[in-house]
């Protein structure tokens, strides 16, 4: 919810809807991502007055900076289905890496849409140690380190996951104060893993 939370008044107060709108967004337009000639996605962000004129421009359109249906937000807004349509059009006219360097050149809020594979390797990924190399049985594994840093906190600690049951005893003796003769019992009938001493 607080991340929709400009969508919120009118839904709450106003009982508006939100339509569907798959990659688009329901109160700019355009601000979506398009399907690019290799398969690949562009998001662009067209949410000012220049930014939108900028992206006119930059695909050969200039012409839509005073055509009324386009002139403003609500217009295109109005409009979205015929805008969209023709911007789909466009995009899919050339590889991605082409409008990224269109969209920059131009000054239009622009950015790849990665998949997962492509995200892990990026540039910014690695400049803030986003994730963490940790040395485990088997050998090393990647993980997500935490989003939020401050300097005070310093590093977390590299450890593994425990390994299927490491901890059951500590666990069920020093969290939930089971005896230790219940635990016993437990792992011999097989209830538990990890339960050798």
């Amino acid at each position: 919810l607080n991340m929709m939370c400009n969508y919120l008044p009118g839904v709450t107060t106003l009982g508006k809807r939100v339509e569907r709108l798959g990659r688009g967004h329901a109160q700019i337009v355009p601000y979506q991502a398009f399907l690019c000639a290799d398969g690949e996605y562009v998001m662009v962000g067209a949410f000012t007055r220049q930014f939108w004129q900028n992206l006119a421009a930059a695909v050969g359109h200039a012409e839509w900076i005073d055509d009324p249906r386009f002139r403003t937000n609500a217009a295109r807004l109005a409009h979205r289905g015929e805008l969209i349509d023709a911007l789909e059009a466009i995009f899919a006219s050339a590889p991605r890496a082409h409008w990224l360097v269109v969209l920059d050149s131009a000054d239009v809020p622009n950015s790849p849409v990665l998949e997962l594979h492509d995200a892990v390797r990026t540039e910014q990924v690695e400049h803030l140690g986003s994730l963490r190399t940790l040395a485990q049985p088997g050998g090393p594994v990647q993980v997500a380190g935490c989003p939020m840093r401050a300097a005070q906190w310093g590093d977390a600690p590299e450890v593994p996951a425990p390994s299927i049951g490491a901890d059951t005893r500590a666990v069920l003796s020093g969290m939930l104060g089971m005896p230790t003769d219940t635990i016993d019992r437990l792992a011999s009938a097989g209830v538990i893993t990890g339960g050798d001493r």
